[in-house]
């Protein structure tokens, strides 16, 4: 396993534990109690709000990014046709 993949995997261990801290810390902020034998409806309403807006979130600021980004069709085939270039020139003929 070379370097770059170790980094790879320590990114995506490290966002794992960030994202299952902030969706603990959302769910104490809303009244979760672990182990309960019944949440409230703040609890109930918190935890709906969370998991549908979020999301929504995240993807309408994935949108506005993508909307922005300068890359269409001919941009798309200007790279592939690069990378296979590349690769041609790595593998040789």
């Amino acid at each position: 396993m070379g370097p770059g993949v170790a980094s790879l995997n320590f990114a995506e261990k490290v966002g794992s534990g960030l994202v299952s801290s902030l969706i603990w810390a959302l769910l104490a902020a809303v009244g979760y109690v672990g182990g309960a034998a019944e949440q409230g409806d703040a609890v109930a309403l918190g935890v709906t709000v969370m998991f549908a807006l979020g999301p929504a979130l995240f993807l309408g600021t994935a949108a506005l990014v993508s909307w922005g980004s300068p890359l269409n069709r001919d941009t798309v085939a200007q790279l592939r046709r690069s990378q296979q270039a590349a690769r041609q020139r790595a593998c040789g003929p």
